[in-house]
């Protein structure tokens, strides 16, 4: 339990000049009113599909002693048949020694004739059972945020709300109009006297996070935690089906 909070904590550290203040004001008027713009009913609403893979590597000395593996995948454009997929795949250092977390998970959630069913591997075990409808639509809210306080909702891959009340860093972020992109890069900050931090990442029109690649790097030490994100909200390239899964294994 305690490398598994260690871990999560050093990957965690690039993402704390982004967290802790709220004034506004430095950007021009065209990026103002597109960061203006965001709004998590906004997103929610017009993302009816999703692909995002997060990857987690943890380095010492630059040889890779760790890597977690995130998948999640969503479609919910016809809301009688949603479609939700979620993977977890971890190796080296991530791997939990506490039996606290599975180190492999793998979730598939289908509309089998009326009733949602979910396909559950948590290591080695399986299940196949029903799960609700109001269950599914918690799980794809999460994707967007797991926290609201006052009307600010963060903590997920929904970035509309961090980089409004966070507008003091115009100077790191750069609107592409023709893409319709937000992009934010910091390089070598040293903020955290402890750590080096390199963050970049972009995200669309609805404040969705797009791509983002960070390096938390120890200034005195030998550790390094480097995290990749991709995502598309267009087009899912593989549907995970249960009944294929269920007919492979008889």
């Amino acid at each position: 339990m305690l490398k598994t909070k260690f871990i999560k904590s050093f990957l965690l550290v690039n993402l704390l000049p982004l967290l802790f203040s709220c004034s506004y004001g430095g950007f021009d008027e065209e990026t103002s009113a597109f960061v203006e713009s965001f709004a998590i009913s906004e997103a929610m609403n017009n993302t009816k599909i999703a692909s995002l893979t997060k990857t987690s590597i943890l380095l010492d000395n630059d040889v890779i002693i760790g890597e977690e593996v995130e998948t999640i995948e969503f479609d919910k454009s016809d809301s009688n048949n949603i479609y939700y997929y979620y993977k977890l795949e971890k190796s080296g250092e991530f791997i939990s020694n506490e039996g606290d977390e599975p180190n492999y998970k793998e979730r598939i959630i289908n509309k089998l004739d009326s009733t949602y069913k979910e396909y559950l591997v948590n290591d080695e075990v399986t299940s196949l059972n029903d799960i609700n409808e109001s269950e599914i639509n918690l799980l794809i809210q999460n994707f967007f945020y797991t926290q609201e306080t006052s009307g600010i909702y963060t903590t997920g891959y929904y970035y509309g709300d961090s980089i409004k009340i966070n507008t003091q860093f115009y100077r790191e972020f750069k609107y592409d109009k023709e893409e319709g992109t937000l992009t934010f890069q910091i390089i070598n900050d040293i903020t955290n006297e402890n750590y080096l931090i390199n963050n970049t990442f972009k995200v669309n029109k609805y404040g969705m996070l797009l791509t983002q690649e960070t390096s938390t790097k120890e200034v005195e030490g030998t550790k390094e935690a480097k995290t990749i994100v991709e995502a598309n909200y267009s087009k899912i390239d593989n549907y995970h089906d249960i009944m294929e899964i269920i007919n492979e294994e008889i």
